[in-house]
């Protein structure tokens, strides 16, 4: 016999129990969260670097943003630690860079807290800008002129994230399954004829329910399960326009990674900002809690678009990609490799942005190229207005947007100008 439920949502990471917390304040629904692990947030969500910021150009990444790190504000000081850290985002640039993005230092500095740092003040932190060493011609790395450093960003704990979500949509009865796979997606055709065959092209075809642990569950199915999304919807004939890429993080302690918990100008912490090299795809961030930092990167040619269950770090990647780089700009060529995990963005690669879209039976919400963590909160309000059919989403703080601006059909999302 099949349970009936008017929501399933697979998958309980970050952006999973944002839906189920705001969905479940829309209206009385019975509403089930499947997971395949056994509890919550094992999956990507647990694998992020978990940062957060509100660098960008185009109005509704502007209001996405705001909002949800508005809204992880207030939990932080009024609710529960969410382990949040506002210690800026530090974007390190070369001459080229800093060119490119001269025009679009003004948008920014309009709607948040932004400064140029210049080259002697990131030498007086410790960063040597141009490395001129036989090694570094060789990696032909590029001379720092300048930063960009945005205040109203920082780091989280994803796991903490994730624990307020849970909790919140426990307080509204929705429920929960752990240690239960979903198989695929039950596709049934309206009127049900009970013909060999069903459904048929010409019958009113829709997502009816989900296989799980091989019982079969009804209800509308909400796709929140990140990579694994394609796994479900692709066999049924759905395209979720999501690719999975494995990205990595190292752990660092030691002697010399002290200089890093120096006390700084740029931000009042005892630590250095979250801090990016886009030019040579590297970024090292403080864990204040552990004393230690970690650091990453990304790389695309050579990097397979694929999907792969439990991805595993790869030490010769750090050794030979990313040990150099903070060899170089840092200074560092001695330390303790402590710790190191994998995980996997859901690359949206129409314009690197969240996907919210449904019909039929079935909703996706993926796509969130790497930003899941510190959208989660706007991604969640509008995932469950669009789904219970309401036009406009207020987000927290009071800002509007339209339910549908994240969908393929009605996509309403400017060019984003600053991607790092």
């Amino acid at each position: 016999m099949a349970h009936t439920y008017d929501y399933i949502i697979v998958g309980a990471g970050v952006l999973g129990l944002s839906v189920a917390n705001y969905l479940s304040r829309k209206g009385n629904f019975k509403i089930l969260v499947l997971e395949k692990h056994g509890s919550i947030g094992q999956g990507n969500t647990s694998k992020s670097a978990a940062g957060f910021r509100d660098l960008f150009t185009s109005e509704l990444n502007i209001k996405v943003s705001k909002s949800s790190i508005a809204y992880y504000e207030y939990v932080h000081k009024n609710l529960k630690n969410l382990g949040l850290e506002k210690i800026g985002y530090l974007i390190l640039e070369d001459e080229q860079s800093a060119r490119r993005h001269d025009k679009i230092i003004p948008k920014l500095k309009s709607h948040t807290g932004v400064d140029l740092v210049d080259e002697s003040d990131l030498i007086e932190t410790g960063l040597n800008t141009n490395p001129s060493d036989d090694e570094a011609r060789m990696m032909e790395l590029p001379h720092i002129v300048r930063g960009i450093f945005g205040r109203n960003c920082g780091v989280m704990d994803p796991e903490l994230i994730a624990q307020h979500y849970y909790e919140e949509a426990l307080k509204r009865g929705v429920e929960f399954k752990f240690n239960t796979e979903v198989k695929k997606l039950v596709i049934k055709g309206y009127p049900e004829l009970g013909i060999e065959g069903e459904p048929f092209t010409w019958q009113d075809v829709k997502i009816s329910g989900v296989i799980a642990n091989d019982l079969e569950l009804n209800g509308n199915v909400i796709l929140a399960n990140d990579v694994w999304v394609n796994k479900l919807a692709r066999p049924a004939g759905i395209e979720s326009f999501v690719s999975p890429k494995k990205r990595q993080i190292f752990q660092l302690k030691g002697d010399q990674i002290s200089k890093f918990f120096r006390k700084n100008k740029l931000n009042n912490y005892p630590g250095i900002p979250f801090t990016f090299l886009p030019m040579v795809e590297f970024y090292v961030r403080p864990s204040f809690t552990e004393n230690s930092i970690w650091v990453g990167g990304s790389d695309e040619l050579n990097r397979a678009i694929e999907v792969e269950d439990d991805p595993l770090p790869e030490k010769e990647y750090f050794e030979y990609n990313l040990a150099p780089i903070l060899r170089q700009y840092f200074g560092v060529n001695n330390f303790e490799l402590s710790g190191m995990w994998a995980g996997q963005y859901s690359m949206n690669y129409i314009d690197l942005q969240p996907i919210i879209f449904g019909d039929n039976g079935i909703y996706i919400v993926s796509g969130s190229s790497g930003s899941g963590i510190m959208k989660a909160d706007a991604i969640g309000r509008i995932a469950s207005s669009l789904i219970t059919g309401e036009k406009i989403t207020e987000l927290y703080g009071g800002e509007y947007v339209r339910s549908d601006a994240l969908t393929i059909e009605n996509r309403d999302h400017e060019k984003e100008e600053f991607i790092f």
